[in-house]
């Protein structure tokens, strides 16, 4: 995120990451205070997701819980986000999911 975070400054004023909340998590050398210091005008964008409390072995990209299912918590972000969860809805009809989706992170958004 650092990395990202230079590279954006380098380019100009108009310029953020896309910070998905799943690989933040996932990361050993993130923390909510590099969410908060990287400013809300250079993360433009979150994909949204949560995920189980397992050791790091066990972890599966596509086993992405709905938003507050899991041990993510919220860290202040109230602009854009889109709920992007693999694995917790398969089966479900397209219309139900996003209702899902939705519902969850409007519960945690709130």
């Amino acid at each position: 995120m650092a990395d990202m975070l230079d590279l954006c400054a380098s380019c100009g004023e108009n310029v953020g990451i896309l910070l998905d909340s799943w690989h933040w998590h996932h990361d050993p050398d993130a923390t909510v205070d590099s969410i908060l210091n990287a400013g809300r005008h250079r993360i433009v964008h979150v994909h949204l997701n949560d995920a189980a409390d397992l050791p790091s072995e066990q972890i599966r990209d596509e086993q992405r819980l709905l938003p507050g299912e899991g041990v993510i918590r919220q860290a202040g972000y109230t602009e854009a986000v889109s709920p992007e969860i693999f694995g917790r809805l398969e089966g479900v009809l397209p219309d139900d999911a996003a209702r899902q989706a939705l519902e969850a992170s409007r519960r945690i958004l709130t």
